[in-house]
């Protein structure tokens, strides 16, 4: 997957669309990260072919249990359903985010709620580890 953010501006021009089409023929996937944080999302949306947005940390931490600031979090969620596309949630650290996002169908998180970031040897380990606990 390739990711760009759109806390820099990325000029979209044919070279760029060009370049994104013949990387997704090959079978790369490209996303957005930090969406809505940055640089004109909304036209990056109507003219790129994305596949996934990235929910900003930022936006995540709006589900609060009685909070009418999830609203923006819902208008995004269902912006990219309707446009197909994948929703990956960042910065999920509790249980009522996680069950917010699932009812939502937002099956891709990440965040401290699953683990801290990792080096490659001990990420190994530990998804071994996860991995054989679910087949038990």
């Amino acid at each position: 997957m390739l990711e760009l953010t759109e806390r820099q501006s990325i000029e979209i021009n044919d070279v760029t669309l060009q370049v994104l089409s013949a990387l997704q023929e090959i079978g790369v996937r490209i996303g957005i990260d930090d969406f809505g944080t940055g640089y004109s999302g909304l036209s990056y949306l109507s003219k790129m072919n994305i596949d996934f947005l990235k929910l900003d940390k930022s936006f995540i931490a709006m589900i609060a249990l009685e909070s009418t600031t999830k609203i923006i979090v819902d208008v995004v969620i269902d912006l990219a359903q309707k446009l197909n596309m994948q929703v990956i949630a960042e910065g999920v650290e509790h249980l009522h985010q996680k069950q917010y996002l699932l009812d939502k169908k937002v099956i891709f998180q990440q965040g401290f709620l699953f683990s801290k970031p990792l080096p490659i040897a001990q990420f190994q380990r530990y998804f071994s580890q996860e991995h054989e606990q679910r087949k038990q």
